[in-house]
């Protein structure tokens, strides 16, 4: 069978690996569902107007913003963690 000391640790792994380096990456991952998310919104024809534009086109420009928001949050974030 394998040896244990063979296989390295996965303590190690998880050692190096930050808790802001996973924040970031879990933002990132809801940054591109927010992006995929609206763009299928704003493809859907039809739907409630309102102020003579559809609800869901402004339901897509919001999750725009939102990823915008997002973006620039994490590339904030690791430009200041660099400075330090």
């Amino acid at each position: 069978m394998v040896d244990e000391g063979a296989l390295p640790s996965l303590t190690s792994l998880s050692a190096s690996i930050r808790p802001r380096t996973i924040d970031r990456v879990t933002i990132g991952v809801m940054t591109a569902s927010l992006v995929i998310g609206s763009s299928i919104v704003m493809t859907v024809p039809g739907g409630p107007i309102v102020f003579g534009v559809s609800l869901l086109t402004l339901l897509g420009l919001l999750g725009y913003l939102m990823a915008f928001v997002n973006s620039l949050w994490v590339v904030i974030s690791i430009w200041r963690s660099g400075r330090r």
